[in-house]
């Protein structure tokens, strides 16, 4: 990230519906609160909105904000996990061993309808593909860390 102008970016699955100005109220919120390196707005799909809320220590990693000083100082998503799974627990977990902060700000939302991309137009052999990656993901991520996430 050379780009001198670059201060963050937001990353976002393609089956996400916005609320008005979820990026601009986001930006204002890092902004407010640079200690948060990574955050997301509440998916209102499973949860309720709560005003003046903020989740700490988790990611809605189908639609986050990343800070360059994230990116800084963690890198980039680790590429030997392939396609989705686990890919995000593992940056997660690598943001939290930095000793950043991340954060689900509660009154910001989007709804996430989840999966919607991997269980749409899949054909029977794309989607054993896609269990062979899960399960290896999950192994790597074992491997890696120890354990599996929650």
């Amino acid at each position: 990230m050379q780009d001198p102008e670059f201060k963050y970016a937001y990353v976002i699955n393609n089956d996400i519906d916005f609320e008005p100005y979820t990026v601009d109220r986001l930006v204002s919120f890092v902004e407010a609160h640079p200690e948060y390196v990574i955050l997301s707005g509440l998916n209102t799909r499973d949860f309720n909105k709560q005003a003046g809320q903020v989740g700490e220590d988790c990611c809605d990693f189908a639609a986050f904000l990343i800070t360059k000083t994230c990116i800084d100082k963690v890198g980039l998503f680790d590429e030997n996990f392939v396609g989705a799974y686990f890919e995000d627990n593992d940056y997660h977990e690598r943001v939290k061993r930095a000793g950043l902060k991340s954060c689900v700000v509660c009154d910001v939302g989007h709804y996430h309808h989840g999966s919607r991309t991997l269980k749409e137009g899949w054909t029977t052999e794309e989607r054993s593909i896609l269990s062979l990656n899960y399960e290896k993901n999950k192994a790597y991520f074992k491997q890696k860390w120890g354990f599996l996430p929650k």
